[in-house]
């Protein structure tokens, strides 16, 4: 196969139609067509239908697509490491976290750390947990705090938090009367679940399950803040980190504890190959003086017990 015919392939697809793809991309739609006949005889099989003046795909032919695009998705995240480098610069100290960190969590911690290290400079990413990974298994970041996953052998991993999830409700809602909820409290709600690719999804889908309990999913994100400004806004109700209840920049929703165990990890993430710095030490016991302060406000604030180590 041909890398260009696959390109034109695609151009038709993500625009329905060769005359629209070749207008797109200033080529001639002949060329289009002679090149979508050689990957056909390429693959094998039949990738579009021909009525008229009118192409559309084949089940062959859409199962193919989704092939591509997943190695297109490759070349986009090639992309965007080049353009992570670029971001990171030469700060002296590089550090990646995931999103329910990086809000107020992090950065009261940055503030400890640079009181102390006042000549540092912090090249601080804020991501998904999954390219947290990544970036501390390539090298782009010295530390990384993420959610727990497998197969990179060339991290090494501590815990660095663990606690129990709790609840996030509209204020008056019907709930927010509990001081605590249970599994059949949210037969039949509204709720807004975290995105599939997160692990703590399939342990919240898997504790109502086990109690035949029906919500209805009504939204979905990877962000636990996008999750409770959906919430602040009624579209439903939802289970979130306790760190969340810390941010304060959510004035309609209230937090409940619950009477089941909903448990979020979060691991400290170093490259093997290397030792933390002078600098990124002092980060981490910047980090961890944070936790402890937190831990104590969640207590007080009763949606903790001793969760966080």
């Amino acid at each position: 196969m041909d890398m260009r015919q696959i390109e034109l392939f695609r151009a038709v697809m993500l625009h329905n139609g060769i005359n629209r793809a070749a207008a797109a991309l200033g080529v001639a739609q002949p060329n289009i067509s002679r090149a979508i006949a050689a990957l056909e005889k390429d693959v094998g099989f039949q990738l579009f239908n021909r009525e008229k003046q009118r192409v559309t795909p084949t089940d062959e032919g859409l199962s193919f697509f989704r092939e591509v695009q997943h190695s297109f998705a490759g070349l986009d995240r090639l992309g965007q490491a080049a353009r992570d480098i670029k971001e990171f610069g030469n700060g002296r100290l590089r550090v990646a976290s995931l999103m329910a960190l990086s809000f107020d969590f992090a950065p009261r911690a940055m503030r400890r750390f640079l009181d102390r290290f006042p000549e540092a400079t912090i090249s601080f990413q804020s991501r998904p947990s999954s390219q947290v990974w990544e970036y501390t298994a390539g090298g782009l970041c010295e530390l990384g705090f993420a959610g727990p996953k497998e197969g990179f052998a060339g991290i090494t991993t501590h815990t660095f938090m663990a606690n129990s999830a709790v609840a996030v409700l509209p204020k008056g809602h019907r709930l927010a009367r509990k001081h605590s909820l249970r599994q059949e409290d949210f037969e039949g709600e509204r709720f807004i679940s975290l995105a599939l690719e997160d692990p703590t999804r399939h342990v919240v889908d898997l504790a109502f399950s086990e109690r035949n309990v029906k919500r209805n999913l009504v939204a979905e994100s990877q962000s636990a803040s996008v999750l409770c400004a959906m919430v602040a806004n009624g579209i439903g109700v939802s289970i979130t980190d306790p760190l969340m209840f810390l941010e304060g920049r959510f004035k309609n929703i209230v937090f409940r504890p619950l009477e089941f165990s909903i448990r979020n990890a979060i691991e400290l993430l170093v490259p093997a190959s290397r030792k933390p710095s002078r600098l990124g030490a002092g980060f981490i016991k910047a980090m961890e003086e944070e936790k402890l302060a937190t831990f104590d406000a969640l207590r007080k604030a009763g949606l903790i017990e001793q969760d966080y180590r």
